[in-house]
């Protein structure tokens, strides 16, 4: 599941790097013809072009950057939340061998009592008896 998580973590940003491109090319392309409008010579047009590509180049160096530290602040996020689950799986195995401990615990407390309760009932009935017995001694 992590890895999947991871996965389109990845293809998400891959797509979201694709759109800036395609954006920055729309608006290069649309600067370029802007740029093609004037009516300057031909080397202008030359030294422009070439500092807009230039340009391009930084822009998309900067971009590639950024979008380099977000997926290594991403990954380390991603092993921090699995080395959280590690410990979260390992605290929920202490618990429930803690609650399996407890169950048999009181399965065993409930045996004792209900032994104990019916010790108690067959003394009650001994002692009934035992009355009754003597009760019919008293009347004979």
């Amino acid at each position: 599941e992590e890895q999947e998580a991871i996965k389109a973590a990845n293809a998400r940003q891959q797509i979201e790097l694709d759109l800036a491109k395609q954006r920055f090319q729309t608006e290069r392309k649309a600067f370029e013809d802007h740029v093609k409008s004037f009516t300057r010579s031909e080397e202008d047009k030359n030294l422009i072009l070439m500092k807009l590509d230039e340009v391009s180049r930084i822009k998309q160096a900067k971009e590639l950057t950024d979008d380099f530290e977000a997926l290594v602040e991403r990954r380390t996020m991603v092993e921090k939340q699995e080395e959280d689950a590690v410990k979260a799986r390992s605290e929920l195995m202490e618990r429930e061998e803690t609650v399996r401990e407890l169950a048999l615990k009181v399965e065993h407390a409930l045996e004792q009592a209900d032994s104990e309760q019916k010790e108690f009932e067959e003394s009650i009935l001994d002692r009934t008896r035992v009355l009754r017995e003597k009760e019919h001694e008293l009347k004979r």
